[in-house]
C-alpha cells in the first residue's frame, strides 16, 4: 500500500509528483522497491578521514545541503509513531 498525504491505496504508478509518500508491504513475502526521481541533483559524499556524510539533493535556496556525522545513524522507524 502507499500512503500521499491522507490518501491510501495499492502500489501502482500514476500518482504523479508533490508530497511525501510512505511505502508499507502488506502481503506476507518481502517487498522489494525501485524508487525513481526527476530530481538530477542528488548526491551523497563521504568524508572518511572526518567520518562524514555530505547530502546534496536540489538546486539553490530550495534544496538540500547537509553534512552529517556517519556515526549518526537511527533506526529507520525512530520517532515514527505507531511503529514502536
Amino acid at each position: 500500500m502507499i500512503t500521499l498525504g491522507k490518501r491510501t491505496r495499492p502500489a501502482q504508478g500514476g500518482w504523479g509528483s508533490g508530497g511525501a509518500h510512505q511505502i508499507v508491504n502488506t502481503g506476507p513475502r518481502e517487498l522489494r522497491t525501485l524508487a525513481l526521481s526527476t530530481l538530477s541533483e542528488v548526491d551523497v559524499g563521504e568524508y572518511p578521514d572526518s567520518d562524514k556524510l555530505l547530502v546534496v539533493a536540489g538546486e539553490g535556496d530550495g534544496g538540500l545541503r547537509n553534512i552529517f556525522q556517519a556515526e549518526a545513524t537511527v533506526e529507520c522507524y525512530d520517532r515514527e509513531a505507531g511503529w514502536e
